[in-house]
């Protein structure tokens, strides 16, 4: 089985009128992102304050808040575990970016300025009929 990358970060930067609690969120958030945690991983309190050099209380609060938005879920009496997507969830994630992207050409399409479109006419003549 590969290696997977260390769990990488270093310690919270204070300031830049962020609270802690919401720097640690962050900060697990990104690394959920870039995959340095995956589905299955273990998190536990102290490993992730010793890595962030914090104390554990934000460190409890940002778990808190992952796991009501269902990133990470309780484990038998190990923590709290990244969770991953059923089917159905990741159906439904298609399904709605799906209809994002959809809104999000119509829109830009509408609100095209002339600029924009005279661009779009250089890329591919071919697809952009004149108005």
């Amino acid at each position: 089985m590969a290696r997977r990358p260390a769990k990488t970060g270093g310690s919270i930067t204070r300031g830049g009128g962020v609270a802690l609690g919401e720097a640690v969120f962050r900060s697990l958030c990104e690394a959920l992102q870039a995959g340095n945690y995956r589905a299955g991983d273990r998190l536990r309190e102290e490993e992730v304050a010793q890595r962030l050099r914090v104390s554990r209380t934000p460190v409890r609060e940002a778990l808190g808040r992952l796991a009501a938005r269902g990133f990470v879920a309780p484990a038998a009496g190990r923590g709290l575990i990244v969770r991953s997507l059923d089917i159905s969830e990741v159906l439904e994630l298609y399904a709605m970016r799906e209809i994002m992207e959809g809104a999000a050409a119509r829109l830009a399409a509408e609100h095209a300025s002339a600029p924009e479109v005279d661009a779009l006419r250089d890329i591919a003549p071919a697809c952009v009929a004149a108005p």
